[in-house]
């Protein structure tokens, strides 16, 4: 696979989270995905071992990734609810975020990257 695309998120905080990110090669294709899970955390910084404020999942103990249908390369985020958010400071701050495939066996591809920011709200809703 080539290399990791760049994506920054900006989301408003408060609202339900929802993407879909489409893998394509080089010609455009569905990148089947059969056999892969996939893995997005957010962190403060890009250091592994630094704050870890949201991990979403295609599997135990994680959640809110799936890969509906393999074949056709799509990965969906969400719908991600504003308390599974609620790890991630809504201080218009910057953070890191990448996505992650990978098999069992131990094939692991970073396939997307970026800037995360929550952005501060003033309604609150109940």
């Amino acid at each position: 696979m080539p290399l990791a695309g760049r994506l920054d998120i900006v989301h408003d905080g408060g609202s339900t989270l929802s993407r879909t990110f489409a893998l394509t090669d080089s010609l455009g294709a569905a990148i089947n995905l059969t056999g892969y899970l996939a893995l997005m955390q957010v962190r403060a910084t890009w250091n592994p071992g630094g704050a870890l404020y949201a991990s979403f999942g295609t599997t135990a103990p994680y959640s809110g990734l799936t890969i509906p249908t393999p074949a056709n390369g799509q990965i969906i985020l969400g719908p991600i609810d504003r308390t599974a958010l609620a790890g991630i400071p809504a201080t218009g701050e910057m953070f890191v975020w990448d996505l992650f495939i990978y098999q069992p066996a131990g094939v692991e591809t970073r396939i997307l990257f970026g800037n995360f920011r929550l952005r501060q709200i003033a309604t609150e809703v109940p």
